[in-house]
């Protein structure tokens, strides 16, 4: 006549809804559980960038930081610590909506001498978000080369097994 208590631990895989049978000899208990997808934030850097692409010395850039929470839920406000070269600034990231993406920008005056400068961005308090970018600083602007144009160089279906020739011009 008497009962106990036993207890044992499922991890589901998958949301949905799911039946959970329990049997001991001739007795059996089937209760229905409805699997929900975890809710949390998952906030990372997705992209940085700096606007001019090529500055000179002792001029403003814009440093530009696409933050997307690909979680759940709306994460918590936080913060985009920069390193750069030496210096570490800091700008706000607000709470950003589930599946959101928000474009931080944060202001930097470069030196007066011309170089190379590594721009570390990560999130506070968020493990492995760290993004980073060499900004070349030159009193001359830097060559823009782009492609103009790619084609073969004979209008014959190519083959397998044979070579094949492109032309290719670079403005």
């Amino acid at each position: 006549g008497g009962s106990s208590l036993v207890s044992f631990t499922w991890i589901p895989d998958k949301e949905g809804t799911v039946n959970v049978m329990a049997k001991v000899e001739d007795s059996e208990k089937t209760i229905e559980v409805i699997v929900a997808k975890e809710k949390s934030s998952n906030i990372i850097i997705e992209s940085i960038s700096i606007d001019p692409e090529n500055p000179k010395p002792d001029s403003k850039v814009v440093i530009n930081s696409l933050v997307q929470n690909m979680g759940t839920e709306a994460s918590e406000p936080t913060n985009i610590i920069y390193t750069i070269g030496e210096t570490e600034e800091k700008e706000g990231v607000p709470a950003i909506e589930a599946g959101s993406e928000k474009l931080i920008s944060h202001t930097w005056t470069t030196s007066d001498k011309e170089g190379t400068v590594t721009i570390k961005a990560s999130l506070e308090n968020v493990e492995n978000s760290e993004k980073e970018i060499s900004v070349e600083i030159a009193k001359e602007s830097l060559p823009d080369l782009i492609i103009e144009d790619l084609y073969p160089e004979s209008s014959t279906q190519p083959e397998a097994g044979k070579p094949l020739n492109f032309i290719l011009k670079i403005k």
